[in-house]
């Protein structure tokens, strides 16, 4: 009996050593299977894989920005990837990043500390890159990258990528930002939650948000809870675009000029900007049409409820689909528009067409609608809209 029990204590102590720390004569060592951290280079030229090595750890730490020129670099389902202050991923000439983690085993970038404070992922090549089933925390702080660029985001788009399923939370700035230049791709966008983050949680250039499959992705928490579209130095709608209602408005920053046509489905929401304005004066192969319902109308307001605050809607175009349907519109016409002194939330000039069904006015700067009729125009009005009664003609 007691040879066994000594050989139980014994194997007990064996055990022990080996799961925790082990004594080597000289000093006590951690345990050997314990893999610490890689430290990524600066460049990359190559094709790289970035495996899940360090079970319930960091597998990967980046101290810097991290280019990738050259090559793919992979990145496996489960691996977790720590940066430092400042550090990013910068995708571009030749580069691209193939980050495809699974719904069990997502794919971590994550911050040092907790708060904002590296800078994000920067596409800038037309590869195909993948972000899919990621997890990116407190990226967007400070760099704003791409020309023209006022925005640090968490993703900044300047290339070709699909981003799916993934999770970008509290950004020092905006969540995603789609530049404004012709190079931007979005293969697809869908399964995506943005939340926490300080600004927008996407600010994109007109020509881009059609794409989004917006319906598709969540949206909480966020500073400014609106699809931001701004106006940098091109402020034309190029591309046919449909927008659809969703949960969040969409917040329309400068001018939005359209030269494609444009369709606002049902419970699509316009948050106006201050001074900010809607042109359909492009030319006449281009419609504008609004399709609200009765139980959903479209609403386009200002960001504040008062008179004025932003300037209106104009319109020049003949085409014969432009037609407004259940649309409450308001606080336009903070400046005149036509040749005309009036100021309105809806301006008509030369020969421009509307039809305007089931629809409401308020707050405007004077007028609901202001038909002008500089230079002898013989412009084309419907209104069959009997709330909307202060129609003024100059």
């Amino acid at each position: 009996m007691k040879s066994t029990s000594n050989l139980l204590i014994l194997t007990a102590v064996i055990i022990t050593m080996s799961s925790c720390k082990l004594d080597i004569g000289g000093g006590i060592i951690d345990n050997p299977k314990k893999i610490e951290p890689i430290l990524l280079k600066d460049r990359y030229d190559e094709n790289i894989t970035l495996t899940d090595h360090n079970e319930d750890g960091v597998d990967y730490i980046a101290s810097d920005e991290i280019e990738l020129y050259n090559g793919t670099m992979k990145i496996e389902p489960g691996v977790t990837i720590e940066f430092a202050d400042g550090a990013s991923i910068i995708v571009g000439i030749e580069g691209k990043i193939d980050a495809v983690g699974t719904s069990g085993e997502p794919i971590r970038m994550i911050a040092k500390t907790n708060e904002p404070s590296w800078a994000g992922i920067y596409i800038n090549t037309n590869k195909s890159n993948k972000l899919h089933y990621v997890q990116i925390e407190n990226a967007g702080a400070g760099e704003e990258y791409g020309v023209y660029n006022e925005n640090a985001a968490a993703i900044t788009i300047d290339g070709k990528v699909s981003i799916e399923n993934t999770t970008i939370s509290k950004s020092g700035d905006v969540g995603v930002k789609i530049n404004d230049g012709n190079a931007s791709d979005i293969t697809s966008f869908s399964g995506n939650t943005i939340k926490s983050c300080k600004n927008f949680p996407i600010l994109t250039n007109i020509n881009y948000v059609g794409a989004l499959e917006l319906s598709n992705n969540v949206f909480n928490d966020n500073g400014i809870n609106m699809i931001g579209i701004e106006d940098t130095y091109s402020d034309r709608l190029n591309v046919n675009t449909d927008l659809e209602g969703l949960e969040i408005p969409y917040f329309i920053q400068g001018q939005f000029e359209l030269y494609a046509n444009l369709t606002l489905g049902r419970g699509v929401e316009f948050v106006m900007d201050e001074n900010s304005v809607l042109l359909h004066v492009a030319g006449d192969d281009y419609r504008f049409e609004i399709k609200g319902t009765e139980n959903e109308h479209v609403v386009i307001r200002g960001l504040e409820s008062e008179n004025g605050y932003w300037q209106g809607i104009f319109i020049t175009s003949e085409n014969s689909g432009n037609v407004f349907e259940y649309l409450d519109i308001s606080d336009g016409g903070g400046k005149a528009l036509t040749y005309a002194n009036a100021k309105a939330n809806i301006s008509i000039e030369q020969e421009g067409k509307l039809e305007l069904n089931n629809s409401t006015s308020a707050r405007s700067g004077s007028c609901e609608v202001l038909l002008s009729n500089f230079g002898g125009s013989k412009y084309e009005f419907i209104n069959n809209s009997p709330a909307i009664t202060k129609v003024c003609e100059e």
